[in-house]
């Protein structure tokens, strides 16, 4: 079908197979859903458009669901610690609220409050420098030596001062 191929040219084509071959043996348990007029409530971007990168916080407001999508776990950081900045948001006890964000290897949805993230890497986001989800520590850490990350932080240690560090 090709014709013959020259080393280069095979090389190419067997490590384009094999990426198909490894991104559809790995079946997406859960992802999260944006729909297309979904916009991020801090930097107003349309979320859609960076999947690998969205993030979801849910909570209830007066007995109804409320959902925020995110273009980035460093967005959802700037809401979760000061809602007000942002709108008409009252902060929620950690409790009330469910956070999803998408582990960075597999695209699957990950409890945010208990994933792992990297923080410092070369890897950026749609908003520049980020923090970057694994639902293991082992899969941070490798992550972490790979792309030249300067610390792994829990959800519960990440403070303003560290998000906000993030945009210089």
């Amino acid at each position: 079908m090709c014709g013959e191929l020259n080393e280069q040219e095979l090389q190419a084509v067997s490590l384009y197979l094999w990426e198909i071959v490894r991104l559809e043996a790995h079946e997406h348990k859960t992802t999260i859903h944006v729909e297309k007029d979904e916009k991020c409530p801090v930097c107003g971007m349309f979320v859609y458009k960076y999947p690998k990168w969205a993030a979801r916080m849910n909570y209830s407001e007066n007995g109804k669901p409320v959902s925020h999508a995110f273009d980035g776990v460093k967005d959802l950081l700037k809401f979760y610690h000061a809602p007000s900045k942002w709108g008409n948001y009252t902060k929620h006890k950690d409790a009330e609220l469910t956070i999803l964000v998408s582990d960075y290897y597999t695209g699957d949805a990950i409890d945010g409050m208990k994933a792992f993230y990297v923080v410092g890497s070369d890897v950026v986001g749609p908003m520049g420098k980020e923090f970057i989800p694994f639902k293991t520590l082992t899969s941070a850490q490798t992550f972490m030596k790979d792309h030249k990350g300067l610390q792994v932080v829990e959800f519960s240690k990440i403070d303003e001062a560290l998000v906000y560090a993030q945009d210089k």
